[in-house]
């Protein structure tokens, strides 16, 4: 399933920063509307585990609604990850800042260049609750394999 909106309908729900109005009404249809739907259409009585992955902003929500419902979302993949510029880590100081220690894995897919994205891997590295946190790096322009997420939530 695929999502599209305006970049105000992502983010982090407890960020003091962002700008995202809808991230509740987003995270309830996930896990209120989307979650239980699949759940009752798959035929299979109970997931050994659920991953959910975002693009950009969206990868901030899909650390979001995975952060906030563990019970429900073991594993989140970021797709470049909108964690801000270099100057500003405000975001990472959001999450740094939160209370809360869901036990998750963690994929992220970033460009070599990103240190946000080094900076957030390393952060979630010093939590004890996180189980897995991998980082997938790569020249500027490549883009990573859709499916290499796949392989690494959904193993054999």
């Amino acid at each position: 399933m695929a999502f599209d909106g305006k970049n105000e309908d992502y983010g982090l729900e407890e960020a003091e920063i962002k700008e995202a109005k809808q991230y509740k009404q987003f995270n309830d249809f996930v896990t209120g509307e989307l979650y239980p739907f699949v759940k009752k259409k798959v035929v299979v009585r109970k997931f050994n585990s659920v991953a959910i992955c975002g693009f950009g902003e969206t990868a901030l929500s899909a650390f979001d609604i995975s952060w906030n419902n563990d019970e429900k979302v073991s594993m989140v993949g970021m797709f470049d990850p909108a964690l801000g510029t270099s100057g500003d880590n405000s975001i990472l100081q959001t999450i740094e800042g939160l209370r809360k220690r869901p036990n998750l894995k963690l994929w992220i897919a970033a460009d070599m260049a990103d240190s946000l994205s080094l900076s957030f891997k390393k952060m979630m590295d010093s939590r004890k609750s996180i189980s897995e946190c991998t980082l997938i790096l790569r020249n500027a322009g490549n883009d990573t394999n859709f499916a290499e997420f796949l392989l690494w939530a959904f193993p054999k």
